[in-house]
């Protein structure tokens, strides 16, 4: 069953800048699909796309279950508090307030924040951040998750301390978990699926287990062998 679908769509913010035409794509429930390729190949125009932030210009685009977008610069409420900001998705929602101190609590003690719950945002550090913006997106337990650049600007350790946290969440909330991102080490730590882009087309879609079976997503993995390698052995 999929997920997630798009039909023949034509991606672009006007007429004249059309990123893809007749672009499709198949996420099945509970994949951890990513989105690979350069800056301004249209990765995060896609993860838009299916946020419904951005329409298709023509073709369809079908969705199954809630979704939750955590954004490349987190977004957090900068005056309300940490505890505050997990807890405004539910409040939306109109949950009562013995099942929002259940969940807050709960995800305060899950993503290790209990030493800072009160704060405000602009005292927090990057790695706590994005904890924190990771525990609002999942507050709901949404079907689907939209993470774009989740490990983008953080230190080597707070970035895989972050990659360690997403792929608890995935894991433990089996949810469809579609990411962008440019680091290839979270794609393959990550994902289950990779989709390459290119300028205006698709270099690849493939299994992160066949990756060297495919031609054109082996070269795009080429100037990376060497690292590649010692990640491997780090794993």
């Amino acid at each position: 069953m999929n997920s997630i679908e798009i039909i023949d769509g034509k991606i672009g913010y006007t007429k004249n800048e059309v990123l893809f035409e007749n672009f499709n794509l198949k996420i099945q429930k509970k994949e951890f699909l990513t989105i690979l390729g350069k800056t301004g190949v249209g990765k995060s125009t896609i993860l838009r796309v299916i946020s419904g932030l951005l329409a298709l210009q023509s073709g369809t685009l079908k969705v199954s279950g809630e979704m939750s977008l955590c954004f490349q610069d987190s977004r957090l409420f900068p005056n309300m508090t940490v505890y505050e900001n997990i807890a405004y998705p539910l409040k939306v929602k109109n949950y009562n307030k013995d099942e929002i101190k259940s969940i807050v609590d709960s995800l305060i003690k899950d993503f290790r924040l209990e030493n800072i719950k009160d704060r405000k945002p602009n005292n927090l550090s990057g790695g706590e951040t994005k904890r924190v913006a990771l525990a609002r997106c999942i507050a709901t337990k949404p079907k689907i998750l939209l993470l774009d650049e989740p490990t983008s600007n953080l230190d080597f350790e707070v970035k895989i301390e972050v990659r360690e946290l997403i792929k608890n969440i995935h894991k433990k909330y089996k949810c469809t978990t579609v990411m962008v991102t440019h680091d290839i080490f979270d794609s393959l730590y990550l994902s289950d699926n990779i989709l390459i882009l290119g300028d205006k087309k698709i270099i690849a879609y493939i299994s992160n287990q066949n990756i060297n079976k495919d031609k054109n997503a082996a070269e795009y993995f080429k100037p990376f062998i060497e690292e590649l390698n010692i990640l491997k052995n780090k794993l």
